[in-house]
């Protein structure tokens, strides 16, 4: 009697963390994606080019949509009218007429049906354009901005679930060049905008434990790369029935395959079992280090600069690009400035980070009133960076190493052993 009280227990906690699993286990979705819409500005079609297919394809190179091209241009004005059609169509059980008129737009009757059984529409339309001549300048003398709004219909449940803005700049010394170049820079940020929607985040499950890595289910199939970060979420059945959830551990992704990852356990409030379920947590995929170096040889330097390391695609190699601007007695004018490009080796050991870096670059002077540009020391640093993550976006940062800048045209050289530190921001 107590054997079959038990195995009813233990079959009905089953269930329910199995029903939990199924549903919180991310499915790919249907998705229609719309042409952009520019019909308000003067945007010349030659510069767009195949820009429409470019967004798509940052759908499909998701992968966890079913895209469904879509050859019409709805503006953004036009979403609302489009939302009460969709309505009208699957609550009233309106006959949908051979085509049907949305702004600009005739929608044949095969298309709407299309539309009404997707998942997900996206409408993407330009919210701001402008191009503007800056002067002679490093980067060139246009300057092109430009501001697209990405509004997400649930077909099912007739509403907007998102509005995304994604906003690039391009220079050129050609202002179609320069209007090219903004639009090159759209897939990347409008991936990072499409991942923090929730109804879009990856949800999977632990497949097994080993030690301080973590085998979880999909890779490649379904768009997860190295060096993305998820969650451990636990759940538990409260008393009165309903699930109660939090986290409790974060992975970072270390290999990918075709159907699995493994990731590496930066922390863990408790034991990680095989089941429990993991959440993506959408980062742009870059640390952002604010810091601060005091070398010491014939002098005392000191050198307050920035780091950024690309994460995103990287687990143990990654790239680092660096500026700082050093103090020392310069004899002449203008701000001092150094740039510097390498990269760095990571290991992981639970929250603290190791690293060792190193990178070479150029220094100039960048002038205060009309003097030019003038190029003054090549160099570089190497380095050892211990760091501690004591929340989940930031890491304290503690590196020592060497440095040396030598002057060109008679500016002096500099360098020595340094010390220093600084604070990583994850984002």
């Amino acid at each position: 009697m107590v054997f079959k009280k038990v195995m009813s227990v233990f079959l009905l906690l089953t269930a329910s963390l199995t029903v939990i699993f199924s549903q919180t286990v991310y499915k790919k979705k249907d998705i229609a994606v719309f042409n952009l819409s520019y019909y308000q500005w003067s945007i010349p079609n030659r510069v767009l080019g195949n820009v429409d297919e470019e967004i798509r394809k940052v759908f499909v190179d998701l992968n966890r949509f079913n895209v469904i091209g879509m050859t019409y241009r709805l503006d953004t004005n036009d979403v609302n009218t489009f939302i009460e059609s969709i309505k009208k169509y699957k609550e009233q059980n309106v006959r949908i007429p051979e085509k049907v008129q949305m702004g600009k737009e005739y929608f044949t009757k095969a298309d709407m049906n299309r539309l009404i059984s997707s998942f997900i529409v996206v409408v993407p339309s330009v919210a701001y354009f402008n191009v503007e001549r800056t002067g002679s300048g490093a980067l060139g003398n246009y300057k092109a901005s430009l501001k697209i709004s990405f509004t997400f219909i649930d077909v099912e449940k007739i509403r907007t679930i998102s509005q995304a803005f994604v906003e690039t700049t391009g220079y050129d010394d050609n202002p179609n060049s320069a209007i090219k170049n903004a639009v090159e820079n759209i897939p990347k940020k409008l991936v990072f905008e499409i991942r923090k929607i929730p109804e879009f985040q990856l949800r999977s499950g632990v497949l097994e434990v080993n030690g301080d890595e973590v085998i979880i289910e999909f890779g490649r199939n379904m768009g997860v790369k190295i060096g993305d970060e998820y969650s451990v979420i636990t759940t538990r059945i409260l008393k009165s029935g309903q699930s109660f959830s939090e986290d409790k551990a974060l992975l970072i992704i270390k290999d990918v395959s075709d159907e699995v990852s493994v990731a590496k356990v930066i922390y863990s409030k408790g034991r990680i079992r095989t089941g429990d379920v993991v959440k993506e947590v959408p980062l742009f995929g870059l640390d952002t280090t604010p810091y601060i170096h005091i070398a010491v040889s014939d002098g005392i330097y000191i050198q307050i600069g920035i780091r950024q390391s690309f994460t995103r695609g990287f687990y143990r190699f990654r790239p680092v690009l660096g500026l700082e601007i050093p103090f020392p007695a310069y004899n002449y004018s203008g701000i001092p400035v150094n740039t510097y490009l390498g990269g760095e080796m990571s290991f992981y050991l639970w929250r603290f980070q190791f690293v060792t870096m190193a990178g070479a670059g150029i220094g100039g002077s960048v002038p205060v009133s009309n003097s030019d540009f003038r190029w003054t020391h090549v160099g570089g640093l190497a380095d050892i960076t211990i760091s501690y993550l004591f929340n989940r976006n930031m890491k304290l940062v503690l590196d020592t190493g060497y440095l040396e800048w030598i002057g060109i045209s008679g500016v002096f050289s500099y360098g020595g052993i340094f010390i220093g530190g600084g604070l990583t921001i994850k984002y």
